[in-house]
């Protein structure tokens, strides 16, 4: 075949997504996926308006995900050098965009088979070069105000795999997630996995590894070592966090987090490097769903699988 015709034949299998078909499919990050679970269906969204972030989790008639702008949503993110929000590669896109309909971040690929979903998505900053920031400083440097990335979007490529639903875990979900960083930076705050939820999952509890059972945070919001359960008051619906990797050995009493708001309330996962080097990051987080006492056996039997054998893949 001549040189010429090669390159057409190549261009048009390309367009039609038969050459390449996780970027045929980048352009659209409107995904669901529906599996049983703990007698009802568990429906979990991806929207492209969120650059392939989750942005709804419904159990039961009951939403567990807020995502009224780009900073919400069930997603990722990462700070570096001490910067905060100022220099904040994020997975959904950037608080420019508020609650419109595009995101600044890039979703170079996604792909769902079944109850798993691949997605690569290049992060935009949380600021607009030169925009305020808000909270009114930047991090530890007290003395800045204002974004000091220079461009919209970040170098930091986000590399999700998400399983819905496990063997022997039905509530519970997966998510493998690599975070490529281009360059090395003096230290990096991994928000491996965060979840914004409605305000009505106003109870938080910490998991106590040692004793097996829950604590009531009793209003004690912030950072622990322990990880987070968010339910609401009548118990009905709960939605916890745990990641195998945490607490750090060099971070003993941090790794999870809990915080109230006026309209939204949250959880998170979070490690911390210094120095970082520039190669991928690697972590693995598992969310964990139904009722507030579901929620407690199932981090209990999870615990006790990761620390045992291994924790679960499929």
């Amino acid at each position: 075949m001549r040189t010429s015709h090669l390159l057409s034949f190549l261009c048009v299998l390309s367009a039609t997504g038969f050459l390449f078909p996780q970027i045929a499919k980048a352009a659209n990050g409107d995904r669901t996926i529906s599996v049983p679970m703990l007698g009802s269906t568990l429906r979990l969204q991806t929207r492209n308006r969120f650059a392939g972030a989750i942005s709804a989790v419904t159990w039961k008639g009951q939403s567990f995900i807020n995502s009224r702008d780009h900073g919400r949503e069930l997603q990722s993110d990462v700070f570096f050098n001490n910067y905060g929000v100022c220099y904040n590669p994020t997975e959904a896109g950037s608080r420019a965009n508020g609650a419109g309909d595009r995101s600044s971040s890039v979703l170079r690929a996604i792909r769902v088979r079944g109850n798993q979903l691949w997605s690569v998505t290049q992060m935009a900053f949380w600021l607009q070069p030169g925009q305020s920031s808000y909270p009114p400083v930047c991090g530890n440097h007290t003395y800045l105000h204002h974004a000091v990335n220079r461009a919209v979007l970040s170098k930091v490529v986000l590399h999700k795999h998400l399983t819905v639903g496990l063997r022997g875990f039905p509530n519970v979900l997966r998510e493998s997630l690599t975070f490529d960083v281009p360059a090395p930076y003096r230290s990096a705050t991994f928000e491996v996995l965060t979840g914004y939820m409605p305000p009505r999952f106003s109870q938080a509890f910490y998991f106590h590894p040692r004793s097996m059972r829950l604590i009531s945070a009793q209003g004690r919001r912030g950072e622990q070592a322990y990880p987070v359960i968010r339910s609401t008051p009548d118990h009905r619906y709960a939605m916890g966090i745990y990641s195998p990797g945490l607490p750090q050995t060099d971070w003993p009493h941090a790794g999870y987090g809990s915080a109230d708001f006026p309209r939204v309330v949250k959880w998170n996962c979070v490690y911390r490097y210094s120095p970082v080097a520039a190669r991928p990051y690697h972590f693995l987080a598992f969310v964990i769903l139904g009722n507030l006492r579901q929620v407690e056996q199932t981090m209990h039997r999870l615990y006790q699988r990761c620390t045992a054998s291994g924790c679960p893949r499929r």
